[in-house]
């Protein structure tokens, strides 16, 4: 390692020293006192996932749209990525929805 890169890196070990302890906790939906706070805890894992997934998914559509070149192949599969996304994205969010209703109407 080169004299600099060297001294960058202990510089920014000085600087930044949350760099070197920060910590990341993860909590397992597993961990539950109970089946319906299990079932909470997953769905929203689900649903959060879906919410970083989506943007992802619509980029590399649009990516293929873009680069296809006037390739008939490659815009369709770029529009039916972006389709799939979103109707995926629409399927957990409904399904959220379905469940917070049948806790409001059964009380629970």
């Amino acid at each position: 390692m080169s004299k600099l890169k060297k001294t960058i890196w202990l510089a920014n070990l000085w600087l930044f020293p949350g760099l070197v302890n920060a910590q990341v906790v993860i909590t397992s939906p597993l961990r539950s006192t109970s089946f319906q706070e299990m079932v909470t805890r997953i769905g929203n894992w689900i649903f959060t996932l879906a919410i970083g997934i989506l943007p992802i998914m619509i980029l590399i559509g649009a990516y293929m749209l873009v680069t296809g070149g006037g390739d008939p192949k490659k815009a369709a599969l770029g529009r039916k990525i972006i389709l799939y996304a979103i109707i995926g994205f629409i399927i957990i969010a409904v399904a959220r929805g379905i469940l917070a209703l049948l806790r409001v109407v059964l009380g629970i």
